[in-house]
C-alpha cells in the first residue's frame, strides 16, 4: 500500500483546519522517524486516528470510550459471541494516588480491542499522558502486525492517546476511559502482551478553558502565546489538553531530538523541562491476550471471487464477518484514466438484502491506493474496508459503486447512499450471499 493511502469514513462533518495542520505535522514526524523497537508504539496508532479525523470530522465527544461492546454495537444488538468472549477487569495498578484499570479486552480472528480507565484520588488536579505497547510472542505475528499498521484494517485509538495529548483529572472529574482497536491482515498465532503506560503530572499553572484542543498545537497562534505568557494550561470540554505549541516545550523537546532521542521520550521529558509540569506518578499495567480465545468468524470468504462489471473487474479477496469486526478487501481493475479512489468513486458502499445501507451505521471505513498494474496492463486499485460487526440477520451484501454523484449540503450519509443506489445501474453492482 503506498504512503499516500487514503481513508474515507463517510462522515458529513467538515474537519477543522487546525486538525489538518496538526495531522500533517504528525504524519511527517512519523515518516521521518526511525523506530527499532520490537513493539508497536501507541503514537503510530494515534496518528492513524488523527488522519481519520482529518477526513471524517468525527465528533470529538464520541472518542471517550464508553465500553467495547457499546462502541462495536452502537445499536445495542450485541452478538452472543462478543458477550461470551469479552474479558473484564483483567488487571489493575496503582501508584501515588493514580489508578490504572484494564477494564476489558476482546479479540476475534482479525482484531484486538482494549479499554482502560485512569482515575485519581490525589488532592490536586493532575494531567496525564498515555502510551501502550503490544508485544508479540511469535515473530511471525510481529511481522503481521507491522504489515497491518496504519489503519488498513481498522487500527485506531481514542484521541487522548499520543500526539503529546494529556487528560485532565480533578475532584469533579476524577476518571477517564480510553481505548485502542487494532486490526490485522490475518489471524494471530500466539499471545499478545498488551501494556498500558500512564505518566501523571501536576502543575502550578492556572487552568483555563478552550473550545478546541487542537488549537493548542499552533506555536505562533495568539491563543497559545497568551496562555504560555500568562502561565495557564487550557483544557477542552472533554478534559483534554496539550502544551505542544508552547515555546518552552518545543525548545526542550527539539534539543533532545537533535541529540537523537526518540520523539516520544523527548516529548515526555519536555513536559517537565519546560517548567510547566512536574511528574508525580508512573503507572503501568499489562494483560496477556490469547488468540485462542477468539471464536470462529460467522462468515469468511473461502476463496477470491471475480466479478466482471461494465468497464472494470472486481476481485473480492477477503470478506470476513466476525464477532468484533468486519474486514473486506478487493482489487478494482480498470482501463479508465482514474486519478484517485475518492475523486473517481472507485470504491463500493454496502447494502443488506433489503436495500438498507450498512456503511455508515456500522462504521465501515475505506482505505486504499493504486498498486502494480494487472497482467493485461489495466490499472489496479487495492481497497480495504474495515469496521464494526455486521448483524447476523444480514444474509447478503450488495456492493454498489460510489461513482461521482455529489452529496447535497447537510445530506445524511444514509440518504446520500440511497440516492447513489437508486441512480446506479444494477449491472454495475454485485452481491455476495452469506448463506451459501
Amino acid at each position: 500500500m503506498p504512503k499516500d493511502a487514503i481513508r474515507d469514513l463517510f462522515d458529513s462533518v467538515t474537519p477543522n483546519a487546525s486538525i489538518v495542520l496538526q495531522t500533517e505535522r504528525e504524519i511527517k514526524n512519523m515518516l521521518n522517524r526511525k523506530n527499532e523497537k520490537r513493539f508497536i508504539p501507541i503514537r503510530a496508532a494515534a496518528i492513524a486516528i488523527a488522519a481519520c479525523l482529518v477526513l471524517t470530522g468525527t465528533a470529538l465527544a464520541a472518542l471517550n470510550a464508553s465500553g467495547i461492546l457499546a462502541r462495536l454495537f452502537p445499536n445495542g444488538n450485541v452478538s452472543e459471541k462478543a458477550k461470551e468472549n469479552i474479558v473484564v477487569n483483567a488487571a489493575q495498578a496503582k501508584n501515588n494516588g493514580i489508578t490504572l484499570n484494564m477494564d476489558e479486552y476482546l479479540i476475534d480472528q482479525n482484531t484486538m480491542h482494549l479499554g482502560w480507565t485512569v482515575s485519581s484520588s490525589r488532592d490536586k488536579d493532575v494531567f496525564y499522558t498515555t502510551a501502550y505497547e503490544l508485544v508479540y510472542t511469535n515473530p511471525a505475528d510481529q511481522i503481521l502486525a507491522e504489515n497491518s499498521i496504519g489503519g488498513h484494517y481498522g487500527s485506531h485509538s481514542s484521541i487522548d492517546i499520543g500526539n503529546d495529548m494529556m487528560v485532565h483529572l480533578s475532584k469533579a472529574a476524577p476518571a477517564y476511559s480510553s481505548f485502542t482497536d487494532y486490526g490485522y491482515n490475518g489471524s494471530l498465532t500466539s499471545a499478545i502482551q498488551a501494556k498500558v503506560i500512564v505518566r501523571a503530572y501536576e502543575t502550578d499553572y492556572e487552568i483555563a478553558e478552550i473550545v478546541q484542543v487542537m488549537d493548542l498545537y499552533e506555536p505562533d497562534s495568539d491563543i497559545v502565546k497568551k496562555l504560555e505568557k500568562e502561565k495557564k494550561v487550557a483544557i477542552d470540554a472533554l478534559h483534554r489538553s496539550t502544551i505542544a505549541g508552547y515555546s518552552a516545550f518545543i525548545e526542550a523537546r527539539d534539543k533532545h531530538l537533535r541529540d537523537g532521542m526518540d520523539i516520544d521520550e523527548a516529548s515526555e521529558r519536555a513536559l517537565v523541562e519546560s517548567g510547566v509540569f512536574r511528574e508525580v506518578a508512573y503507572v503501568e499495567a499489562a494483560v496477556t491476550i490469547e488468540p485462542g480465545q477468539a471464536p470462529v468468524a460467522r462468515y469468511s470468504l473461502a476463496e477470491p471471487m471475480n466479478f466482471e462489471l461494465p468497464g472494470k473487474t472486481v476481485i473480492l479477496k477477503t470478506l470476513t464477518l466476525d464477532s468484533a469486526s468486519t474486514i473486506i478487501e478487493y482489487d478494482v481493475l480498470t482501463s479508465s484514466d482514474a486519478s484517485g479512489i475518492l475523486k473517481d468513486g472507485l470504491y463500493y458502499i454496502l447494502f443488506d438484502q433489503d436495500g438498507n445501507p450498512l456503511t455508515a451505521d456500522y462504521g465501515i471505513g475505506m482505505e486504499g491506493g493504486e498498486t502494480e498494474p494487472a497482467p493485461d496492463g489495466r490499472r489496479t486499485w487495492n481497497i480495504v474496508h474495515s469496521g464494526n460487526p455486521i448483524p447476523e440477520d444480514v444474509t447478503a451484501i450488495t456492493f454498489v459503486p460510489k461513482g461521482t454523484l455529489e452529496r447535497m449540503e447537510m445530506e445524511s450519509s444514509n440518504n446520500y447512499f440511497l440516492r447513489i443506489k437508486e441512480s446506479t445501474d444494477a449491472n454495475a453492482c454485485f452481491t455476495v450471499n452469506l448463506t451459501e
